[in-house]
């Protein structure tokens, strides 16, 4: 039997999954309302569903947001975002470094500079139940994340995990994304044609065409 908040919910897919992660390791959890800790919390349960998540929501949705629930589910979050963040920082950061270590060097120096630096550790304790009815896995929401999480760092759509190089924030990535939004977008964009000195010729360029009458238009149509 499924449960009733659960019973119209597809599967989402490793991108809309790996999105979720990213949106609550990078979540600013300061001055959160209840509203917000159960819309992140709706969004974790959502994100391991398939393994016991969406049964834990479904109970939270019975039980209604009573004030000890809501401490519980802030606790939840806060330990799922810092580990979420270790982890996903983690990955880009080796990434980055992987790749410019075999830029300058052999991929075997590179193998041994990496197992020297160590590696991260984050512990995950989750119980696996085999009856006559399959297998299950059932643990704390942090626990039951951090577990899909790994497993979906191992998917394709773990490639489209990037840094935005103005903010520095992470996110994921829509073909050939290069920033995490428009405006970080547009302040790069402005700062490199500030940069290239366009910007110190556009007044000068405007009393040209306001000296003879010249609009955009009227001048790209002159022979």
């Amino acid at each position: 039997m499924k449960p009733k908040n659960a019973a119209h919910r597809r599967r989402l897919s490793g991108a809309e999954r790996l999105a979720i992660a990213v949106e609550i390791a990078e979540a600013n959890l300061e001055s959160r309302s209840t509203a917000d800790w159960l819309k992140l919390s709706d969004q974790a349960h959502r994100m391991c569903g398939h393994t016991g998540g969406e049964l834990a929501l479904a109970r939270l949705a019975d039980a209604g947001p009573s004030p000890s629930r809501i401490t519980e589910i802030r606790s939840e979050i806060l330990s799922v975002s810092r580990a979420a963040r270790s982890m996903l920082h983690a990955v880009v950061d080796t990434k980055t470094r992987k790749r410019k270590a075999l830029a300058q060097m052999s991929a075997q120096e590179a193998r041994a500079r990496f197992d020297n630096e160590g590696s991260l550790s984050v512990p995950v304790a989750v119980n696996l139940t085999i009856g006559v009815w399959g297998t299950e896995l059932e643990g704390s929401l942090p626990n039951m994340f951090l577990l899909e999480l790994y497993a979906l760092l191992h998917e394709p759509a773990a490639r489209q995990l990037a840094r935005c190089p103005e903010c520095g924030l992470l996110f994921v990535r829509v073909r050939r994304q290069r920033f995490c939004s428009t405006p970080c977008g547009g302040r790069a964009r402005w700062r490199a044609y500030k940069e290239s000195g366009r910007a110190d010729e556009a007044p000068s360029r405007r009393r040209l065409y306001d000296a003879n009458g010249w609009t955009q238009s009227s001048r790209r149509g002159r022979k």
